[in-house]
């Protein structure tokens, strides 16, 4: 599948620093060697992976919707739980619909 837009890639740092991610269970010393590749390959559908330095596959992979976003945004929801990271919903969604429009 091709993406519609070229993917983005973060550091975990990076998007601490952007008060997108609030929470993380990584040691602190593996921070570095994360990367999160944001990528949107069709309109209205992002994809949030997160990846080690040194491997091809991903740790984890997360689909989600720009519905899906307004919804727990209606619902006042403000954490999305990927297991490893919690992202601040409404800050997230903003910066993907920033890089992404």
């Amino acid at each position: 599948m091709l993406d519609e837009y070229e993917p983005y890639w973060f550091l975990h740092e990076q998007l601490e620093k952007e008060g997108i991610i609030v929470e993380s269970i990584v040691p602190s010393k593996r921070r570095p060697n994360l990367y999160f590749r944001l990528a949107c390959p069709q309109r209205g559908v992002f994809v949030i992976s997160l990846y080690y330095h040194g491997c091809e596959k991903a740790i984890l992979e997360s689909y989600i919707t720009r519905d899906q976003f307004s919804a727990m945004l209606e619902e006042n929801k403000h954490i999305l739980d990927l297991a490893y990271v919690q992202l601040n919903i409404p800050r997230t969604f903003g910066f993907l619909d920033k890089i992404f429009p």
